[in-house]
Protein backbone atom coordinates (compact mmCIF):
# COMPACT_ATOMS: atom_id res chain seq x y z
CA UNK A 1 0.00 0.00 0.00
CA UNK A 2 1.73 3.45 -0.93
CA UNK A 3 0.55 6.99 -0.90
CA UNK A 4 -2.05 8.70 1.04
CA UNK A 5 -3.32 6.23 3.65
CA UNK A 6 -6.91 6.51 4.20
CA UNK A 7 -8.14 6.28 7.46
CA UNK A 8 -9.00 2.63 9.04
CA UNK A 9 -11.04 1.92 12.17
CA UNK A 10 -11.98 -1.35 13.24
CA UNK A 11 -14.24 -2.75 16.40
CA UNK A 12 -11.91 -5.32 18.07
CA UNK A 13 -13.03 -8.06 20.86
CA UNK A 14 -9.57 -10.42 20.67
CA UNK A 15 -7.40 -8.32 18.32
CA UNK A 16 -5.66 -4.91 17.98
CA UNK A 17 -4.84 -3.81 14.33
CA UNK A 18 -1.57 -1.83 13.71
CA UNK A 19 0.00 0.02 10.83
CA UNK A 20 3.80 0.00 10.21
CA UNK A 21 7.19 1.13 8.09
CA UNK A 22 10.72 -0.55 8.53
CA UNK A 23 14.06 1.04 7.69
CA UNK A 24 16.98 2.31 8.84
CA UNK A 25 17.41 6.34 9.31
CA UNK A 26 20.48 8.13 10.00
CA UNK A 27 22.36 4.50 10.11
CA UNK A 28 21.45 4.76 14.28
CA UNK A 29 17.45 3.47 14.84
CA UNK A 30 15.81 0.48 13.16
CA UNK A 31 12.30 1.45 12.53
CA UNK A 32 9.66 -0.71 13.61
CA UNK A 33 6.68 0.84 12.92
CA UNK A 34 5.50 4.09 11.92
CA UNK A 35 1.87 3.60 10.92
CA UNK A 36 2.47 5.55 7.89
CA UNK A 37 2.18 2.98 4.41
CA UNK A 38 2.12 -0.83 5.80
CA UNK A 39 -0.69 -2.94 6.69
CA UNK A 40 -1.90 -3.32 9.99
CA UNK A 41 -1.24 -6.64 12.06
CA UNK A 42 -3.13 -8.38 14.25
CA UNK A 43 -2.37 -7.77 17.82
CA UNK A 44 -4.57 -10.25 20.90
CA UNK A 45 -6.00 -9.10 23.97
CA UNK A 46 -8.99 -9.61 25.96
CA UNK A 47 -9.75 -6.14 26.77
CA UNK A 48 -12.21 -3.99 25.79
CA UNK A 49 -11.39 -1.51 23.10
CA UNK A 50 -11.12 -0.23 19.31
CA UNK A 51 -8.27 1.04 17.01
CA UNK A 52 -7.67 3.11 14.33
CA UNK A 53 -5.52 6.09 12.78
CA UNK A 54 -5.13 9.60 13.38
CA UNK A 55 -7.24 11.85 11.27
CA UNK A 56 -6.16 15.87 10.74
CA UNK A 57 -6.30 17.51 14.52
CA UNK A 58 -5.33 14.34 15.95
CA UNK A 59 -2.56 14.10 17.66
CA UNK A 60 0.32 13.03 15.20
CA UNK A 61 4.52 12.89 16.57
CA UNK A 62 6.29 12.04 13.18
CA UNK A 63 4.67 11.94 9.43
CA UNK A 64 1.07 11.98 9.04
CA UNK A 65 -0.70 9.16 11.04
CA UNK A 66 -0.72 7.74 14.70
CA UNK A 67 -2.69 4.73 16.13
CA UNK A 68 -5.29 5.45 17.92
CA UNK A 69 -5.83 2.73 21.18
CA UNK A 70 -9.34 3.38 23.02
CA UNK A 71 -9.80 0.70 25.83
CA UNK A 72 -12.53 0.81 27.87
CA UNK A 73 -11.79 -1.56 30.27
CA UNK A 74 -9.95 -5.56 30.60
CA UNK A 75 -6.44 -4.19 30.87
CA UNK A 76 -6.29 -5.15 34.77
CA UNK A 77 -5.91 -8.93 36.60
CA UNK A 78 -2.67 -9.28 34.60
CA UNK A 79 -4.33 -9.00 30.95
CA UNK A 80 -1.76 -9.75 28.58
CA UNK A 81 -1.36 -7.95 24.81
CA UNK A 82 0.61 -9.79 22.08
CA UNK A 83 1.73 -7.27 19.54
CA UNK A 84 2.40 -8.74 16.01
CA UNK A 85 4.51 -7.48 13.40
CA UNK A 86 2.90 -6.95 10.26
CA UNK A 87 3.33 -9.14 7.33
CA UNK A 88 5.81 -6.30 5.69
CA UNK A 89 8.32 -6.70 8.27
CA UNK A 90 8.05 -10.56 9.11
CA UNK A 91 10.75 -11.47 11.10
CA UNK A 92 13.71 -9.00 12.31
CA UNK A 93 16.93 -9.57 13.61
CA UNK A 94 17.46 -6.94 16.47
CA UNK A 95 20.57 -8.40 18.05
CA UNK A 96 22.61 -5.39 17.49
CA UNK A 97 19.98 -2.99 19.34
CA UNK A 98 20.40 -1.67 22.38
CA UNK A 99 17.19 0.63 22.86
CA UNK A 100 13.51 0.03 22.01
CA UNK A 101 11.45 3.42 22.22
CA UNK A 102 7.84 3.95 21.74
CA UNK A 103 6.20 7.38 21.74
CA UNK A 104 2.94 7.49 23.18
CA UNK A 105 0.23 10.85 24.21
CA UNK A 106 -2.68 9.82 26.53
CA UNK A 107 -5.79 11.14 28.34
CA UNK A 108 -5.07 9.06 31.58
CA UNK A 109 -2.04 7.76 33.26
CA UNK A 110 -0.90 4.81 32.78
CA UNK A 111 2.28 1.95 33.02
CA UNK A 112 3.38 -0.39 30.68
CA UNK A 113 6.26 -3.17 30.03
CA UNK A 114 7.64 -4.94 27.07
CA UNK A 115 8.73 -8.48 26.54
CA UNK A 116 9.99 -10.16 23.75
CA UNK A 117 12.88 -12.68 22.70
CA UNK A 118 12.18 -14.14 26.71
CA UNK A 119 13.41 -10.73 28.52
CA UNK A 120 10.82 -8.52 30.46
CA UNK A 121 12.04 -5.04 29.83
CA UNK A 122 10.20 -3.85 33.21
CA UNK A 123 7.77 -1.12 33.44
CA UNK A 124 7.76 2.44 32.14
CA UNK A 125 5.09 5.23 32.75
CA UNK A 126 3.07 8.44 31.16
CA UNK A 127 2.32 10.02 34.52
CA UNK A 128 -0.29 12.61 35.79
CA UNK A 129 2.62 16.17 34.21
CA UNK A 130 2.79 13.97 30.91
CA UNK A 131 -0.56 13.69 29.81
CA UNK A 132 -1.58 15.41 26.56
CA UNK A 133 2.02 15.56 25.36
CA UNK A 134 4.36 13.12 23.65
CA UNK A 135 6.32 11.08 25.60
CA UNK A 136 9.20 8.30 24.56
CA UNK A 137 8.69 5.37 26.69
CA UNK A 138 12.26 3.79 26.36
CA UNK A 139 13.87 0.64 27.35
CA UNK A 140 17.50 0.38 27.47
CA UNK A 141 19.10 -3.62 27.54
CA UNK A 142 22.22 -4.90 27.65
CA UNK A 143 23.79 -6.96 24.74
CA UNK A 144 23.86 -9.97 26.36
CA UNK A 145 19.73 -9.37 26.67
CA UNK A 146 19.80 -8.23 23.10
CA UNK A 147 21.28 -11.62 21.61
CA UNK A 148 18.31 -13.66 21.56
CA UNK A 149 16.75 -10.85 19.52
CA UNK A 150 17.79 -12.83 16.33
CA UNK A 151 14.39 -13.65 15.20
CA UNK A 152 11.87 -11.05 16.37
CA UNK A 153 7.64 -10.88 15.07
CA UNK A 154 5.99 -9.69 17.99
CA UNK A 155 6.26 -8.26 21.42
CA UNK A 156 4.36 -8.54 24.69
CA UNK A 157 2.66 -5.80 26.83
CA UNK A 158 0.54 -5.35 29.98
CA UNK A 159 -0.74 -1.77 30.50
CA UNK A 160 -1.76 -1.14 34.22
CA UNK A 161 -2.52 -4.91 35.14
CA UNK A 162 -2.42 -4.15 39.01
CA UNK A 163 -2.52 -1.64 41.49
CA UNK A 164 1.48 -0.76 41.95
CA UNK A 165 3.74 1.83 41.35
CA UNK A 166 1.87 4.75 42.18
CA UNK A 167 -0.66 3.59 38.52
CA UNK A 168 -4.12 2.34 39.59
CA UNK A 169 -5.37 -1.59 38.38
CA UNK A 170 -6.98 -1.11 34.66
CA UNK A 171 -6.93 1.72 32.52
CA UNK A 172 -9.28 3.53 30.50
CA UNK A 173 -8.95 6.36 27.95
CA UNK A 174 -7.27 7.11 24.89
CA UNK A 175 -3.40 6.51 24.02
CA UNK A 176 -1.55 7.49 20.72
CA UNK A 177 1.45 6.01 19.40
CA UNK A 178 3.79 6.67 16.98
CA UNK A 179 7.21 6.25 15.73
CA UNK A 180 8.27 2.47 16.94
CA UNK A 181 11.94 1.95 16.98
CA UNK A 182 15.16 -0.01 17.94
CA UNK A 183 18.41 1.76 18.58
CA UNK A 184 21.49 0.35 16.91
CA UNK A 185 24.47 -0.49 19.16
CA UNK A 186 27.22 1.07 19.02
CA UNK A 187 29.96 -0.40 20.64
CA UNK A 188 30.27 -3.63 22.86
CA UNK A 189 33.52 -3.11 24.74
CA UNK A 190 35.06 -6.09 26.33
CA UNK A 191 34.03 -7.15 29.80
CA UNK A 192 35.86 -9.03 32.46
CA UNK A 193 33.93 -11.17 35.42
CA UNK A 194 33.90 -11.90 38.78
CA UNK A 195 32.56 -15.25 40.09
CA UNK A 196 29.69 -14.37 43.18
CA UNK A 197 28.83 -17.97 43.74
CA UNK A 198 29.17 -21.64 41.11
CA UNK A 199 27.17 -24.02 43.86
CA UNK A 200 30.17 -26.49 43.63
CA UNK A 201 30.55 -27.28 46.92
CA UNK A 202 28.27 -27.42 50.67
CA UNK A 203 31.31 -24.36 51.29
CA UNK A 204 29.59 -22.82 48.62
CA UNK A 205 26.17 -22.68 50.54
CA UNK A 206 28.01 -20.18 53.77
CA UNK A 207 25.73 -16.93 52.46
CA UNK A 208 23.27 -18.80 50.98
CA UNK A 209 19.78 -19.48 52.47
CA UNK A 210 17.18 -22.12 50.36
CA UNK A 211 13.68 -21.64 51.15
CA UNK A 212 12.54 -25.20 49.23
CA UNK A 213 14.16 -27.84 49.19
CA UNK A 214 16.94 -28.21 47.32
CA UNK A 215 20.48 -28.06 47.87
CA UNK A 216 24.08 -29.05 45.78
CA UNK A 217 23.98 -31.18 43.06
CA UNK A 218 27.18 -33.33 41.74
CA UNK A 219 27.49 -35.46 39.13
CA UNK A 220 23.78 -34.94 38.14
CA UNK A 221 21.91 -35.62 34.62
CA UNK A 222 22.59 -32.00 33.81
CA UNK A 223 25.72 -30.96 33.43
CA UNK A 224 26.93 -27.74 35.07
CA UNK A 225 27.71 -24.39 33.07
CA UNK A 226 30.49 -23.72 35.25
CA UNK A 227 32.30 -26.36 37.55
CA UNK A 228 31.08 -29.29 38.76
CA UNK A 229 27.75 -28.57 40.55
CA UNK A 230 24.84 -26.16 40.59
CA UNK A 231 21.77 -25.22 42.77
CA UNK A 232 18.45 -26.87 42.63
CA UNK A 233 15.27 -25.67 44.29
CA UNK A 234 11.88 -26.39 43.81
CA UNK A 235 9.36 -24.65 41.94
CA UNK A 236 5.57 -24.21 42.61
CA UNK A 237 2.34 -22.60 41.17
CA UNK A 238 2.27 -19.97 44.34
CA UNK A 239 5.01 -16.85 44.47
CA UNK A 240 7.67 -18.12 46.46
CA UNK A 241 11.41 -16.97 47.41
CA UNK A 242 13.42 -19.81 46.41
CA UNK A 243 17.01 -18.94 47.52
CA UNK A 244 19.20 -15.89 48.74
CA UNK A 245 22.41 -14.89 48.24
CA UNK A 246 23.92 -12.58 51.21
CA UNK A 247 26.15 -10.18 49.65
CA UNK A 248 27.20 -8.27 52.69
CA UNK A 249 30.87 -9.26 52.76
CA UNK A 250 30.88 -8.97 49.00
CA UNK A 251 32.37 -5.52 48.33
CA UNK A 252 33.35 -6.25 45.25
CA UNK A 253 29.44 -6.37 43.97
CA UNK A 254 29.71 -2.24 44.24
CA UNK A 255 32.64 -2.22 41.24
CA UNK A 256 30.80 -3.83 38.93
CA UNK A 257 27.96 -3.33 36.85
CA UNK A 258 26.13 -6.46 35.89
CA UNK A 259 25.12 -9.52 37.43
CA UNK A 260 24.31 -12.80 35.40
CA UNK A 261 23.31 -16.44 36.00
CA UNK A 262 22.06 -19.75 34.31
CA UNK A 263 18.77 -21.23 34.59
CA UNK A 264 17.63 -24.59 34.08
CA UNK A 265 13.82 -25.74 34.75
CA UNK A 266 13.88 -29.64 34.71
CA UNK A 267 10.76 -30.33 33.70
CA UNK A 268 7.88 -29.08 31.84
CA UNK A 269 5.38 -26.16 32.82
CA UNK A 270 1.69 -27.56 32.51
CA UNK A 271 0.18 -24.33 32.35
CA UNK A 272 2.49 -23.21 29.93
CA UNK A 273 3.72 -20.03 31.94
CA UNK A 274 6.43 -19.77 34.41
CA UNK A 275 7.85 -16.34 35.68
CA UNK A 276 10.92 -15.00 38.33
CA UNK A 277 12.23 -11.97 39.70
CA UNK A 278 15.47 -11.89 40.93
CA UNK A 279 15.23 -9.03 44.15
CA UNK A 280 17.55 -6.42 45.77
CA UNK A 281 17.36 -6.49 49.51
CA UNK A 282 19.54 -3.59 51.39
CA UNK A 283 18.73 -2.81 55.03
CA UNK A 284 20.41 -0.21 57.03
CA UNK A 285 22.45 -1.13 60.72
CA UNK A 286 19.10 -0.74 61.98
CA UNK A 287 17.39 -2.98 59.89
CA UNK A 288 14.93 -0.42 58.13
CA UNK A 289 14.54 -1.08 54.75
CA UNK A 290 16.94 1.26 52.01
CA UNK A 291 15.76 -0.84 48.68
CA UNK A 292 14.14 -3.85 50.08
CA UNK A 293 12.31 -6.41 47.68
CA UNK A 294 13.85 -3.92 44.85
CA UNK A 295 13.37 -5.13 41.26
CA UNK A 296 16.68 -6.48 39.62
CA UNK A 297 15.17 -8.73 36.76
CA UNK A 298 12.02 -10.05 35.87
CA UNK A 299 11.57 -12.51 33.20
CA UNK A 300 10.72 -16.01 32.14
CA UNK A 301 12.06 -19.16 32.93
CA UNK A 302 9.50 -21.46 31.43
CA UNK A 303 9.66 -20.01 27.97
CA UNK A 304 13.67 -19.82 27.28
CA UNK A 305 15.03 -22.47 30.26
CA UNK A 306 12.88 -25.36 29.95
CA UNK A 307 15.24 -28.17 29.75
CA UNK A 308 18.17 -26.29 28.71
CA UNK A 309 20.34 -24.05 30.47
CA UNK A 310 19.75 -20.09 29.45
CA UNK A 311 21.70 -17.00 30.63
CA UNK A 312 19.65 -13.97 32.42
CA UNK A 313 21.60 -10.99 32.69
CA UNK A 314 20.98 -7.12 34.20
CA UNK A 315 22.71 -3.98 34.40
CA UNK A 316 23.01 -2.53 38.02
CA UNK A 317 25.28 -0.26 37.75
CA UNK A 318 24.94 3.59 35.79
CA UNK A 319 24.58 3.20 31.67
CA UNK A 320 25.81 6.49 29.73
CA UNK A 321 24.19 7.31 27.11
CA UNK A 322 20.18 6.72 27.55
CA UNK A 323 17.08 7.65 29.47
CA UNK A 324 15.72 4.35 28.85
CA UNK A 325 17.39 2.79 31.75
CA UNK A 326 15.76 3.26 35.65
CA UNK A 327 18.57 2.23 37.62
CA UNK A 328 20.74 5.32 36.83
CA UNK A 329 21.19 6.37 40.67
CA UNK A 330 20.90 2.69 42.65
CA UNK A 331 24.76 2.15 42.90
CA UNK A 332 25.05 5.16 44.18
CA UNK A 333 22.02 5.63 46.29
CA UNK A 334 21.56 2.03 47.94
CA UNK A 335 24.44 -0.21 46.94
CA UNK A 336 27.82 2.14 47.70
CA UNK A 337 26.50 3.21 51.07
CA UNK A 338 25.84 -0.24 52.44
CA UNK A 339 29.79 -1.16 51.74
CA UNK A 340 30.27 1.92 53.95
CA UNK A 341 27.93 1.30 56.57
CA UNK A 342 28.86 -0.99 59.48
CA UNK A 343 26.21 -3.44 59.99
CA UNK A 344 24.19 -2.70 56.91
CA UNK A 345 22.93 -5.62 55.38
CA UNK A 346 22.74 -6.41 51.27
CA UNK A 347 21.42 -9.72 49.27
CA UNK A 348 19.64 -10.74 46.21
CA UNK A 349 17.02 -13.33 46.24
CA UNK A 350 15.08 -15.50 43.45
CA UNK A 351 11.27 -15.69 43.85
CA UNK A 352 8.88 -17.96 40.71
CA UNK A 353 5.71 -18.62 40.26
CA UNK A 354 4.55 -20.50 37.69
CA UNK A 355 1.37 -22.50 36.02
CA UNK A 356 1.97 -26.46 36.48
CA UNK A 357 5.53 -26.99 37.59
CA UNK A 358 4.69 -27.96 41.67
CA UNK A 359 7.38 -30.16 41.86
CA UNK A 360 9.37 -29.70 38.97
CA UNK A 361 12.86 -28.89 40.21
CA UNK A 362 15.41 -25.54 38.88
CA UNK A 363 19.22 -25.51 38.45
CA UNK A 364 20.82 -21.72 39.07
CA UNK A 365 24.60 -21.89 38.37
CA UNK A 366 27.43 -19.67 37.50
CA UNK A 367 26.24 -16.30 39.29
CA UNK A 368 28.95 -13.60 38.48
CA UNK A 369 29.81 -10.09 38.17
CA UNK A 370 30.55 -7.99 35.05
CA UNK A 371 32.11 -5.14 33.81
CA UNK A 372 33.66 -3.07 31.21
CA UNK A 373 37.81 -4.51 31.60
CA UNK A 374 39.57 -2.20 33.49
CA UNK A 375 37.41 0.26 34.81
CA UNK A 376 35.91 -0.36 38.23
CA UNK A 377 32.11 1.53 37.95
CA UNK A 378 32.89 3.56 41.02
CA UNK A 379 35.94 5.29 38.88
CA UNK A 380 33.00 6.51 36.27
CA UNK A 381 31.40 9.64 35.92
CA UNK A 382 27.39 8.36 36.28
CA UNK A 383 28.42 6.62 39.58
Amino acid sequence: MGGKKMKKTMWITMGLLLAAGSGFAQDEFFKIMDFEEQDPPAISASWDFFTGFSVEGEPVHGGNYSLILDITSGTGAWSFSTWQFPTEIGTVDLSNTDEINIWVNADNIFQMNFEFGGANLGYRGYNTEDLGTWKKLCWWYPEETASAFTAVNSWGSFINPAAMGGFPEGFSGTIYMDDIQARIRKETPEREYLLLNGFNSDADLANVTVHTEGGIVKNGAVAPTEGDGYLKVTLSDAGNNRFTLDLTNVPEFQNYDRIHFDLYMDGVATGYWGNFGLYLDTKDASGNPIADGFTLVNGSYSSVATQQWHTFVQQYGPVQGTTGFPMQTLMKDSIAPIYASPGASIAIRLNTNGGGVDGVPLYIDNVRLSRVKGSAVSDWDLY
